[in-house]
């Protein structure tokens, strides 16, 4: 081996040894971004769980992590979805970063590598000790580390994009689902706008993350090409959760709810106040995930999910600080269309201007509520 060659190998050993521990600062940084987001993403799963439809009807407050104050239901879904999404984006802004670094590092190894099965006779299959010094972080391990088993290999590639890519848009599609009950247009129209937007900039920032390079449309072409089943599956699962947000999780009464069950295959539904008059076409989809029948007794739906109120044998009313004429709900202007509120207690509840079209009041206490 020539002294030009001697030099030019210790030179890379050199730079090697730096980029490690550019990577382990960057992979570190990473971790910490990701803990924080699987954090908020459990809490909002958590927290959204436990949202009841007395909950909605009641605009009940919900308290916020670390800083200890209650706000109401409706800002809660306004606000709590465009903060996710920035902890998002911006945790999957240290991975790009991570990745950069880590192809550079790669680029020096595997050419240290290279050099060390030349000089093998007969030549060996041999791995960078630096690999072995990497930081444990899934991802890095993933892309840098040293040969593992076809296990650790899926089981870190199916993190990275369950986590990574996938995750906070199915945590914004809860914030919809969970909420549609309550009937406001313009914050459905927010939560579908909210899961776009976070599908929009995964697409942008994710196409950077399996790529070496730096263009966006060389990243693009280079993932189709060295990752396409993983890039199919990611498309698929995108255009399904766009689709349900838009087409299937739609407020009752709705335009896109009235065009899809004039143009697709639909089924009537009965109203749950049981006049035939008020009974209505839904699409097939919506009707098989939000428009199952209620059981009377146990207030439980036979679909995945509700898009109606069902808030049946609830005492909603505190009798003891109610004086003849006080009010004791304010539901004015409220959407309850097909709601169940069977056997429940709204008296002197203020139901002005509200909208009880096809809702079902049977045994419901109104006595002295509003209208």
């Amino acid at each position: 081996m020539t002294s030009e060659a001697i030099g030019e190998r210790q030179a890379d050993q050199l730079s090697a040894r730096h980029l490690l521990n550019a990577v382990n600062g960057a992979s570190e940084a990473a971790t910490t971004a990701w803990l924080i987001y699987l954090a908020l993403s459990a809490y909002f799963i958590v927290a959204l769980a436990g949202v009841t439809h007395n909950d909605l009807l009641l605009n009940s407050p919900i308290a916020l992590p670390v800083l200890g104050i209650s706000v109401t239901l409706d800002r809660f879904f306004l606000f709590a979805p465009p903060l996710f999404i920035l902890i998002h984006i911006g945790m999957m802004m240290q991975y790009v970063v991570l990745t950069q670094k880590l192809y550079a590092f790669l680029g020096l190894v595997e050419r240290e590598e290279s050099r060390m099965r030349d000089t093998e006779s007969p030549p060996a299959d041999r791995v960078h000790p630096l690999r072995y010094e990497l930081s444990s972080n899934f991802f890095t391990q993933f892309l840098a580390g040293p040969p593992q088993s076809f296990v650790l290999t899926f089981l870190q590639q199916l993190i990275v994009w369950v986590t990574l890519v996938l995750l906070a848009a199915i945590v914004l599609l809860y914030f919809q689902i969970a909420f549609l009950p309550f009937h406001d247009m313009s914050l459905t129209w927010a939560h579908r706008l909210y899961v776009l937007v976070d599908l929009g900039l995964v697409g942008l920032v994710g196409t950077f993350l399996p790529s070496p390079r730096i263009g966006f449309w060389s990243s693009f072409f280079y993932g189709w090409w060295r990752h396409p089943l993983f890039m199919l599956i990611t498309t698929v699962f995108f255009a399904g959760i766009f689709a349900f947000s838009f087409f299937v999780a739609t407020v009752p009464g709705e335009a896109l709810d009235k065009r899809l069950a004039a143009f697709g295959p639909a089924v009537e539904i009965p109203a749950p106040s049981g006049d035939p008059v008020e009974s209505r076409q839904v699409f097939l989809p919506t009707a098989y995930f939000f428009e199952g029948e209620v059981d009377d007794a146990t207030g439980r739906s036979t679909s995945p999910f509700q898009r109606n109120l069902v808030v049946m044998d609830q005492d909603l009313v505190n009798d003891r600080d109610l004086a003849p004429g006080d009010l004791s709900l304010s539901l004015r202007y409220r959407d309850f269309r097909y709601a169940r509120l069977d056997r429940s207690d709204l008296k002197q509840a203020d139901l002005t201007g509200a909208d009880l079209t096809g809702a079902s009041l049977t045994d419901t206490v109104l006595t002295g509520a509003r209208r």
